[in-house]
């Protein structure tokens, strides 16, 4: 079995200085791989990284940078300041890699929020810590696990 390729993301803020590096660390990213790690149950997973430059890329790039990296699944973190910029790349990304899955999480993502919801972009959203369910997810996505049993995930059906 092929191992499943999975890229956390998070796009860094927009900034008009363009004087000198600016500060996105993806602990989300990182915490969230090593609970997948731990919680796979045997399962064949690769995390997949970004490439180098990927924070000073513009968007067009970023999407090519997705698309070369071939994941099965992109989890992204959603903040006040990245959430439409990452619904368009994702939805860039997606028509491009059409069986890829998206989850979102972050402290943006609600069950009521209108922009998630207009969007059709993910195919689960996480509320909260998504440590604990990050493994049951994937796996459900993959089609390895016959359900998720949180109250924390939505997932779209059909």
């Amino acid at each position: 079995m092929h191992p499943l390729r999975v890229l956390f993301l998070q796009l860094p803020q927009l900034d008009t200085d363009t004087s000198g590096g600016h500060e996105n660390v993806p602990l989300a990213a990182r915490l969230l791989a090593r609970a997948l790690r731990q919680g796979s149950r045997g399962m064949p997973i690769e995390v997949v990284h970004t490439p180098a430059g990927f924070e000073r890329m513009d968007d067009a790039h970023r999407v090519e940078a997705i698309v070369a990296a071939r994941p099965h699944v992109v989890a992204a973190t959603l903040y006040l300041w990245n959430i439409e910029r990452t619904l368009a790349v994702l939805g860039r990304v997606r028509r491009r890699l059409t069986g890829v899955r998206v989850v979102l999480g972050g402290p943006e993502v609600s069950r009521d929020h209108p922009v998630l919801s207009a969007s059709n972009i993910p195919d689960a959203l996480v509320e909260g810590e998504g440590e604990p369910v990050v493994a049951d997810l994937v796996a459900f996505l993959a089609g390895l696990a016959p359900a998720v049993d949180a109250a924390s995930v939505g997932v779209r059906r059909g």
